[in-house]
C-alpha cells in the first residue's frame, strides 16, 4: 500500500475497502481509540526491597566491633608482653675463685688461742723434760755442768722446734679449712645465680606464651564478631530476596494489567489482516480509519507482519525500471550497525542502508524511516533488474 497525502475523510478511504473488512476495521478501530484512551498509571508499590531489620542488625554490629576494636585490647597486651620478652637479657652467671682476702676472712678467730695453747704445753713438756735432766746431774754429782747445759739448751731447742711445727700444722690446717670454705660459699654464689638466670628465662619464655595466647583470643573475639554479624545480613538477605521476589512479581502483574488492552488490540489485529501484529514502518493512508490502525500496527513491533498489497487497494500503479533500481542499490552505502542506547530498540546487530541513503537512491520513506513495503519493493525490483542480466548473459553464452 502506498502512502495517502494528508486528509481524506473515512468515507472516501472506505470506498476502496471491501465491505467484508469494513466492520473489522472499524471495531478495531473503536478499541484502539479505547486503548489510547486510557491514562498512563505509573506503579505504585515497591520496586527494591529496603534492608530489614536483620541486614540492619547485622551491619550495626560489624560497625559496632569495628568501632569498639573488639579484640584489640588482647592483642595489644599480648603485643606488649612480646615486646617486653624480646627486650629481656638473661643473667651473666660465672664462676670466680676465691680470693686471698676472701679465704684469710673464713680463717678461725680461735686459731691463735688454739696456737697459744698447743705452745704452752710444749713449753711445760721442755721443762719438765729440763728438770729431769738437772735432777739426773744432781744425782750424778754434776750440777752446773756443762753437760747439764748442753742437755738443757737442745732441750730448749727441741721446745722449740716442737712450738714451730705445731704451729705450722695448726695454720696449715686452719688456712685448708678457710680454702675449702671459701670455695663453698663462691660455689654457693654460682648455684644461686644459675638458679636465678633459669628462672629469668623461664618467666620470659611464659610472657612470650601468654602473648601468642593473647593475640590469637583477640584474633578469635574479632572473628567471631564478625561471623555472628554476617550470620545476621545472610539471613537478612534470604528475607530480602524473598520480598524482592514479591515485588517483583507485584511489577509484573501490573505491567501485564496495564497492556491487556494492548495485548487485545494485537489479538484483534492479528486476527483481521492476518500475521502477528506490529513490525516494521509500513505505508499508511492518513486521515483514516485504516491508516490510524496500520499506523498503530508499525509502533507495536515485530519480525513477521503482513501488509495490504491487494491490486484492488492501490492507485496509481505505474511500472519502474527493475536495471535502474540494481544500480541504486549498488551506489548505495550498506552497513552494519545498532541502535543508541536508550531509544528503546535493543542493542542487536542489523544490517541494512541509512534512511537517508534509501531516500536520496529511491525518492521514498522522510528520510528517518524505511518502510516495510518500501523495503520489500525496492528488493524485488533489483532482484528483477538481476534476473533480466543474468537471463541476457546466459543468451549471450549460448
Amino acid at each position: 500500500m502506498s502512502s495517502g497525502g494528508g486528509g481524506g475523510g473515512t468515507n472516501t478511504v472506505q470506498q476502496n475497502i471491501p465491505d467484508w473488512m469494513r466492520s473489522y476495521i472499524d471495531a478495531n478501530y473503536n478499541k484502539a481509540q479505547q486503548v489510547a484512551s486510557n491514562p498512563y498509571t505509573p506503579y505504585q508499590g515497591e520496586g527494591v526491597a529496603p534492608m530489614n531489620g536483620m541486614q540492619n542488625a547485622g551491619v550495626g554490629a560489624l560497625f559496632n566491633a569495628g568501632a569498639s576494636n573488639t579484640g584489640a585490647a588482647a592483642i595489644n597486651q599480648g603485643v606488649s608482653n612480646a615486646t617486653k620478652a624480646g627486650g629481656y637479657t638473661p643473667q651473666n652467671v660465672s664462676y670466680s675463685a676465691p680470693t686471698t682476702d676472701q679465704i684469710q676472712a673464713q680463717l678461725s678467730p680461735y686459731l691463735k688461742q688454739v696456737m697459744d695453747t698447743t705452745n704452752q704445753q710444749i713449753q711445760q713438756q721442755g721443762a719438765i723434760t729440763n728438770q729431769q735432766t738437772n735432777a739426773g746431774a744432781t744425782a750424778a754429782g754434776a750440777f752446773g755442768g756443762s753437760r747439764q747445759a748442753v742437755q738443757n739448751a737442745l732441750n730448749d731447742k727441741y721446745t722449740q722446734q716442737n712450738i714451730a711445727s705445731a704451729d705450722a700444722n695448726i695454720q696449715n690446717q686452719g688456712y685448708q679449712q678457710a680454702v675449702a670454705q671459701a670455695n663453698q660459699n663462691a660455689q654457693g654464689n654460682y648455684n644461686a645465680s644459675l638458679a636465678n638466670q633459669n628462672a629469668g628465662l623461664q618467666g620470659n619464655a611464659q610472657q612470650l606464651q601468654s602473648a601468642q595466647l593473647l593475640g590469637s583470643l583477640g584474633q578469635a573475639q574479632q572473628g567471631n564478631a564478625a561471623a555472628n554479624a554476617g550470620s545476621m545480613i545472610t539471613a537478612g538477605g534470604l528475607t530480602q530476596q524473598q520480598q524482592q521476589n514479591v515485588d517483583n512479581y507485584n511489577q509484573q502483574i501490573y505491567a501485564q494489567q496495564q497492556g491487556a488492552g494492548e495485548r487485545q488490540l494485537q489479538d484483534l489485529l492479528s486476527a483481521t489482516y492476518g500475521g502477528n501484529a506490529g513490525g516494521s514502518s509500513i505505508s499508511t493512508t492518513s486521515g483514516s480509519s485504516l491508516g490510524s490502525i496500520l499506523g498503530l500496527i508499525g509502533g507495536l513491533g515485530s519480525s513477521a507482519m503482513s501488509f495490504f498489497s491487494d491490486r484492488n487497494l492501490k492507485t496509481d500503479v505505474k511500472d519502474i525500471d527493475s536495471d535502474e533500481a540494481v544500480e541504486k542499490f549498488k551506489n548505495m552505502p550498506i552497513s552494519t550497525w545498532r541502535y543508541k542506547p536508550g531509544i528503546g530498540m535493543g542493542d542487536a546487530m542489523h544490517m541494512g542502508p541509512m534512511a537517508q541513503d534509501f531516500q536520496k537512491s529511491f525518492g521514498l520513506g522522510d528520510g528517518h524511516t524505511i518502510q516495510a513495503v518500501d523495503a520489500f519493493g525496492t528488493q524485488a525490483a533489483a532482484i528483477k533488474g538481476l534476473a533480466n542480466k543474468v537471463s541476457a548473459l546466459e543468451k549471450r553464452g549460448k
